[in-house]
């Protein structure tokens, strides 16, 4: 049973797909299985993934019809092992060390939950910057726990900046 699994839903993303994979493949942590789910793309998305299992077999890949982001996301929760989840999204990229810290926090403050910020990843001007700051995230895991207390479901609310990409780091 691997520690973590990372959950990649895949949806038209050929042309960030490689770099998102290479990302969680170099991780300094190796105990991990990537989950990623192909949500019905009509691109190359799918041949990438199945190049990129065929030659690591910590990859497991869902292949479904188009059912958005929560349904991809539902798909990889049925079959993930690992103690830990995380979600990446195929369009976005971590740093090497992404797994490794969120574990190590995790066991250190023996959390249920552990965040971290993001930078934004601004293709056409080839700069990053930071993401939302610990207030804003406060607020959401504070919106989380008051849910989780009253019926117990998480909704996840993403922000779509064009021409942006999201990076752990």
């Amino acid at each position: 049973m691997p520690k973590i699994s990372v959950i990649v839903p895949t949806y038209n993303v050929e042309k960030y797909l490689s770099q998102c994979l290479d990302s969680i493949l170099n991780q300094t942590f190796k105990d991990f299985e990537c989950i990623c789910i192909n949500d019905g793309s009509t691109d190359n998305s799918l041949s990438i993934l199945q190049k990129y299992a065929s030659k690591d077999n910590r990859i497991k890949i869902i292949n479904q019809e188009n059912k958005g982001l929560s349904g991809a996301r539902n798909a990889a929760l049925k079959i993930v092992t690992g103690k830990y989840i995380t979600f990446v999204d195929s369009d976005d990229f971590v740093s090497s060390d992404y797994l490794e810290k969120l574990i190590n926090l995790a066991e250190k403050e023996n959390s249920d939950i552990v965040y971290c910020r993001h930078k934004m990843y601004y293709s056409l001007d080839n700069k990053y910057e930071k993401g939302p700051n610990r207030e804003k995230l406060n607020k959401l895991f504070f919106e989380y726990s008051k849910a989780q207390k009253r019926d117990k479901q998480l909704e996840y609310i993403l922000d779509i900046v064009e021409n942006s990409r999201s990076a752990c780091m």
